[in-house]
Order: structure tokens, then sequence, then C-alpha cells
């Protein structure tokens, strides 16, 4: 990603924006709780975590930056990470293995890290994470955190409407991701070639309706 979609996204020239459902901020912390790492936050990198599985089933995918922090009003605080902080996101395969480890199905994100200008100019860094709508099926949390954040058999989201948050998917909210995995699976096997056959006109049965060429 580069500098510009960035400051899109946060505005870091002018009033910083607050998060909104596709866009959620995590204060500076160290990456990894190993003995090497003392300065470890588990609870916060399981939240950084939590929220990647839940922009993962935002219709629109969604974006996590890491190094700022909630001031008064919700309004967001650009610190930056050290260099202690900055570092412990360089090693992208490790992290990556640890936040698929809780995942269910294979999610598509990315992470970018680097220096950005807050709004008085100064140089900080920030690691960004960029998270795509998930392609066919639901992802489950399939194992317990350390923290109790993160609960096996849960299915996390981003609320449309409320105070930005991730939260694990309440049973009125099932049919509206159902609907949305329904759709994704007829989106790839369109662009597979299949083709509809006008066997029913249901729309429940839209999907087997599909036929291969």
């Amino acid at each position: 990603m580069s500098e510009d979609d960035i400051r899109g996204f946060i505005e870091l020239e002018g009033a910083t924006r607050s998060e909104r459902s596709n866009l959620e901020f995590k204060p500076p912390f160290t990456w990894g709780v190993r003995a090497e790492q003392p300065n470890g936050d588990i609870a916060t990198q399981e939240k950084v975590i939590k929220s990647i599985m839940g922009l993962n089933h935002h219709s629109l995918g969604g974006v996590l930056v890491i190094g700022i922090e909630e001031g008064k009003n919700h309004q967001p605080i650009i610190i930056g990470l050290n260099e202690e902080q900055f570092d412990s996101f360089q090693d992208t395969e490790s992290i990556f293995g640890i936040i698929d480890g809780f995942s269910s199905e294979k999610m598509y994100y990315e992470f970018s890290a680097g220096k950005f200008p807050n709004p008085k100019g100064k140089l900080v860094n920030l690691v960004v994470v960029t998270v795509e709508q998930f392609p066919n099926y639901i992802t489950m949390c399939i194992k317990n955190g350390q923290s109790g954040l993160l609960r096996q058999g849960a299915v996390y989201i981003r609320p449309m409407t409320g105070q930005p948050r991730t939260e694990e998917m309440s049973a009125s909210e099932f049919r509206m991701l159902q609907d949305l995995a329904t759709d994704n699976v007829q989106k790839n096997l369109e662009n597979r070639g299949y083709v509809w056959s006008g066997k029913s006109s249901s729309s429940e049965n839209r999907i087997a309706d599909l036929e291969a060429e």
C-alpha cells in the first residue's frame, strides 16, 4: 500500500479520521511474546488477530493501522511505534503463521510497514494491515487465545452500525453473512466459466442453477 493510499484512509495531513466499520486503529506494541521480547503485549496482539478476522467478513474488507491511540471523544492520536516495536513486525512470515493458526479458512491480507508523516509533519512508524473480504467461506476461530479475547468456534464481524467494534457474530447477523458468502461463491463459479441453467426461479437455488459450460 502506498503512502497516498494510507493518507486516503486515515487523512494524516489533516484532521485524522475516526474509526469506522472498515477502518480500525490499534496502539503501538511489540509483536511476539517470546522471552527475548519481554514487552510483547499478547492482549493487543490477539485484538489485532480478532480485528483481521472481523474485517475479513466486512463487505468491503478493511484497513487496520497499528501505531494510533484513541484519545478523548474517540479521536485518534498518531503516536507511531518505537524502533523496537517496529522491528518486531519485520518477520511477516512468522506473523502470518500466528494469525493463520487461528483461522479455519485462508484469509487474504498484507502488512505494510513504513514511516509516514503525522499531522505535524513528523515521520512516525506505522504498520498498516489491509484485509480483503473473504472470497468464499465464512471464517471461524479454531482455537482459544492466551488472553481470552479469541474463542474457539467464534465468528467475528465488524458491524455496519453503532460504535465501530469487532464482536462475535449474533444469530440475527448470521443470515446476512451467509448471504454474502453465497454471493461470493456464485461470483467465483461465474468467474470459472459456469453459466445459468435456468432450471429454477428461486433465489435460494441460484448456485444450484449454475452449470459448467
